[in-house]
């Protein structure tokens, strides 16, 4: 059940996906499998963290640090991040929750999710959240990147849901 949440409603609860031991072992045995030739043929973004070797969420929250840093020390930029939270993420893309190999599906059925960004914001992705940023001298420029932004992320999401 979720905190705070009430009894009654069916949607207070969160789903149970019961796996097998000798079944959790064959997806894991999978998932290594697929994510070595996913990551031979460099079919993930270069910016998507958690569930792969050597990068992890402190990887994009490292390179959002620098580029404020940056923006502020060399152009006293106005910068802003907006974070998107998947509701429901891997169940809503076929992929239940708490199976090993959900979280490889999952980044790569949304792999080209930044692909339309437009340029001059950034974006990191952490499993089913994203991260969008982006900086300018002027206000209403920083305002329509991130129009775009919202925009062009919602669509693929809209996209994928039929």
């Amino acid at each position: 059940m979720k905190p705070k949440k009430d009894k009654q409603h069916p949607s207070s609860y969160r789903p149970i996906s019961l796996l097998s031991c000798l079944g959790k072992l064959l997806e894991t045995i999978i998932k290594q499998r697929i994510m070595l030739e996913v990551e031979r043929r460099n079919i993930l973004p270069e910016h998507q963290a958690d569930f792969r070797p050597g990068k992890s969420t402190i990887y994009n929250i490292l390179r959002l640090e620098r580029y404020a840093q940056n923006q502020l020390r060399c152009a006293r930029r106005h910068s802003a991040v907006i974070p998107f939270d998947i509701k429901a993420a891997f169940d809503s893309s076929g992929t239940p929750q708490g199976f090993p190999l959900s979280p490889l599906l999952y980044i790569m059925y949304t792999a080209d999710s930044m692909n339309e960004i437009p340029t001059h914001t950034e974006h990191g992705l952490f499993a089913n959240d994203t991260a969008l940023w982006t900086s300018s001298n002027i206000m209403t420029y920083l305002s329509s990147r991130f129009q775009q932004s919202v925009k062009m992320h919602s669509k693929v999401g809209a996209s994928r849901e039929n």
